[in-house]
């Protein structure tokens, strides 16, 4: 996966790219490291900024961190939130609205 990033040009190959970044984060969750992690989910959100999926993730990773970078997560959250949650007919990405939504809960704390 490292040489596939190194040899795509985002150009021209930007899903491809994508995929590659998205995979590398599930390699990087898997070993347990979230920074790394964080950091591929970014490098895929800079090729291709419009899948929900990847806003959920991402905001997701960021809540994960040690240190939470809140304002990042809530941000990503909420526009995962507001392209994948509010059409009743989108039942694609129903799990991940819940926890987006629990999770924007928790992150703004009590009483919000």
């Amino acid at each position: 996966l490292g040489a596939a990033k190194e040899m795509a040009d985002p150009n021209e190959h930007a899903d491809e790219l994508y995929n590659v970044h998205t995979l590398l984060a599930g390699v990087y969750r898997d070993r347990g490291d979230i920074d790394a992690m964080v950091g591929a989910f970014e490098a895929a959100k800079n090729v291709k900024q419009d899948d929900p999926g990847l806003l959920f993730n991402l905001g997701m990773a960021y809540a994960k961190l040690k240190e939470p970078k809140k304002a990042e997560a809530l941000q990503n959250l909420k526009g995962f939130s507001g392209r994948a949650c509010r059409s009743a007919k989108n039942k694609k990405y129903k799990d991940e609205c819940e926890q987006a939504s629990a999770m924007i809960q928790k992150l703004r704390g009590p009483g919000s």
